[in-house]
């Protein structure tokens, strides 16, 4: 099989979230700085069981994907990898003035060319939004799980391919408030969220600022 025929038969693992707190969210914008979409969920595996479970077995796949991506390369250059390179998976503790909380940082990104569906649900059904998503706000993350190598940076591992997001409560956002709290009631007509035909909204620079570094890792 030709190379370029290897890379288009690729088929990447997929996995969705359990429900997590959502932040840096450039869903419907693209980061600036690194030219991407990303997201970062906040989990908590010390007291919620589905989070835990989704981090077992998200990491036990990605050792998987990692050994058998290892296989297919050259004993030499394999060893070579093994030895002087570090490996990186996308879900790390949550560090707070560089102390771990007991809480667990998982970060997803596409890039620009890719951007990820937003979902919230209306009516029973899922209808995409372009809504600002702010820190604080919860929902579901589905990922593509992409094993790979950067001999740029000595690092290997897999990285997560943000592919869509679903919402399940929108945090209000800086300097805003609800519109229960303003007057405003849920008429029948009222529609819930703007359709993603409708132009998004543009946040404030600093709606999604991620302080931590960039990962490392293909798109």
């Amino acid at each position: 099989m030709a190379e370029a025929d290897k890379k288009k038969s690729k088929l990447l693992e997929s996995a969705i979230t359990p429900i997590v707190t959502l932040r840096y969210a450039y869903l419907t914008k693209v980061d600036d700085k690194y030219g991407i979409f990303s997201i970062q969920g906040l989990m908590d595996p010390e007291t919620d069981p589905k989070h835990k479970s989704f981090v077992d077995q998200t990491r036990s796949k990605a050792q998987e994907l990692v050994s058998e991506m290892l296989s297919k390369v050259d004993e030499k250059k394999r060893q070579y990898i093994q030895k002087n390179y570090k490996l990186e998976l996308p879900i790390k503790d949550e560090l707070v003035e560089y102390e771990p909380t007991g809480k667990l940082v998982l970060k997803a990104k596409s890039n620009k060319d890719h951007p990820p569906s937003v979902f919230v649900v209306a009516d029973g059904k899922l209808v995409a939004t372009t809504k600002i998503v702010w820190s604080g706000s919860t929902g579901e993350i589905k990922i593509l799980l992409n094993p790979y190598v950067c001999d740029a940076q000595k690092t290997y591992g897999v990285s997560f391919l943000l592919t869509a997001v679903k919402i399940s409560k929108f945090a209000t956002g800086r300097g805003g408030t609800s519109g229960a709290a303003i007057g405003f009631s849920a008429d029948a007509d009222t529609t819930c969220d703007a359709p993603s035909a409708v132009p998004s909204e543009t946040p404030p620079t600093d709606s999604g600022n991620d302080t931590e570094g960039d990962d490392t890792g293909s798109f």
